[in-house]
């Protein structure tokens, strides 16, 4: 009886470690898809969004994009983000960053959860930790686009103006139709004298 037991044990222990091997294979292989097909989809929309015919379609092919970045692989972070954006549309700057603060820990490479800190830092006229956020941003995400223009913003605070119009100028090469990107260059432009930096 003891026997066969342990043999009934052993068939059962070899089909459960042959099922969630096939598990692991399975979500791993899901997950490589999944990344593939974001990459893919992303490249895509930037091909379209470079293209674009008219401010309106960009702006449309622009949403799409971000709302692809605003997606956290975590439920938790998730939540946080979302509590963060009520934060920030209340001028709740400071819970906006303690709420990006738990996103960043949850998920290191999440690109937006450091854009959105930055953005943060930026409402708050902390343009250094602002500078570094969005560095990590781009590290993570060099088409950032609104991390390019947050960049631009922050080097004008600081007066560095050629930086600051060369951080636009690669936005506008990602998205030639965006408006506050050229709008941005002209200030610029006039502010100088029209020099070329």
């Amino acid at each position: 009886m003891k026997r066969k037991w342990s043999s009934g044990l052993i068939r059962l222990a070899s089909t459960f470690s042959f099922c969630f091997a096939l598990l692991c294979w399975s979500l791993i292989g899901t997950t490589g898809i999944q990344a593939q097909s974001q990459n893919e989809r992303l490249n895509s929309l930037f091909a379209a969004l470079h293209d674009a015919p008219n401010e309106e379609i960009a702006k449309q092919i622009a949403n799409r994009i971000q709302a692809i970045w605003s997606k956290p692989k975590s439920p938790t972070a998730d939540l946080f983000m979302q509590r963060a954006a009520m934060a920030m549309d209340a001028d709740g700057a400071p819970v906006a960053i303690e709420l990006l603060d738990r996103v960043i820990a949850i998920e290191p490479d999440f690109a937006e959860g450091w854009n959105r800190r930055a953005t943060a830092f930026y409402m708050i006229d902390d343009y250094t930790r602002a500078l570094s956020d969005v560095m990590e941003t781009l590290n993570r995400e060099p088409r950032h686009f609104g991390a390019l223009t947050g960049l631009g913003l922050i080097l004008i605070e600081r007066g560095d103006f050629t930086r600051a119009r060369a951080a636009f100028e690669k936005a506008l090469a990602l998205y030639p139709m965006m408006q506050s990107a050229k709008d941005a260059i002209e200030k610029i432009d006039r502010q100088t004298g029209g020099a070329q930096l």
